[in-house]
This record gives C-alpha cells, structure tokens and sequence, in this order.
C-alpha cells in the first residue's frame, strides 16, 4: 500500500513540476508585451540601383514608438504598429497578427516619403525579449514613381529604450 500511495505522490510531483516548467496549456503564457519605445539599429547590408554606396555608411539609429492594441473589427486579433522611421512620426510599418510571443517573427511593412521619393520597407523581427528583437529590413526606393534603389536590405537590431 505505501509503495503505491508513493508511486502516486511521485507521479503528482512530475506533473506539478512539467507544469511549473512552461509545459502548461495556457494560450498566454508566452505572449510579450512589445508596447513601448525602442532603438531601432539599422545598417544598410545591400544597397542596389542608385543606392549602391549606402552600405558602406555607418549605422542609422530611430527611437521607434511600438504599439499593439486590439485590432478594429477583427476579434482576437491586434494591430503592431512602429512609428516614427526617420524621425518622422508619421512613417508608420504595421501588422494585424494574433498575438506576439516570445522567439515569434513580427513582419510590419508601411511606405513613406524620404528624399523626394518613396521608401517601401517591411521589417521581419524576431522577438528575442521584451527587449530586444533582431531582424531585417528588406527596402526599396522610388522617384518619379520609377524603382531607383530596387531589391535593398539591411540587418535591425531592436532595444528596448
């Protein structure tokens, strides 16, 4: 009898600590909270057409703004928005996702105005942290509505400020 009041008491102990482990069903347990403002790190790696040169400039630094809110008229889900590329608050990337985990990939994307033309990016972020996520930006550049800067890229490194 005590040998099977022990298997019992052994067999309650694993799964308490599998539970306490991370190995629980709850749909939350991993979700971070990416809300806040950031450092976004971006060094240019390829730089084609009329660009070509720029991967030999020095890093850009933006203090992004991250929101995620609930997303209007799609329950369940929420919208990611970064503002503020290029110092301009109004250049915007943005995503309608069911969540934001850790280790998950966030891809927002926007366009916006810069040196008389237009930039085109989308950003492919993996959450490491709350604070911290790495990626990449894949980019191009338009003037005149032509494609002068095609088939860019540069490596983001994401701090939390």
């Amino acid at each position: 009898m005590m040998r099977r009041i022990a298997g019992v008491l052994l067999a309650a102990l694993v799964v308490a600590t599998l539970s306490a482990c991370g190995n629980s069903d709850d749909p939350d347990e991993d979700v971070v909270d990416i809300s806040g403002t950031w450092l976004f790190t971006i060094d240019v790696t390829v730089a084609n057409g009329g660009c070509v040169g720029e991967e030999n400039d020095d890093p850009g630094t933006d203090v992004i703004t991250v929101t995620v809110e609930p997303a209007e008229g799609q329950p369940g889900k929420v919208l990611v928005s970064m503002s503020g590329f290029l110092g301009v608050p109004e250049n915007v990337a943005s995503v309608v996702r069911d969540s934001v985990r850790l280790n998950s990939i966030v891809t927002v994307s926007g366009e916006w105005p810069e040196a008389g033309g237009t930039t085109v990016s989308s950003f492919t972020l993996q959450v490491k942290s709350a604070n911290l996520m790495e990626g990449t930006e894949a980019w191009e550049f338009f003037f005149d509505g032509a494609k002068t800067c095609p088939n860019s890229a540069s490596d983001v490194r994401a701090v939390r400020d």
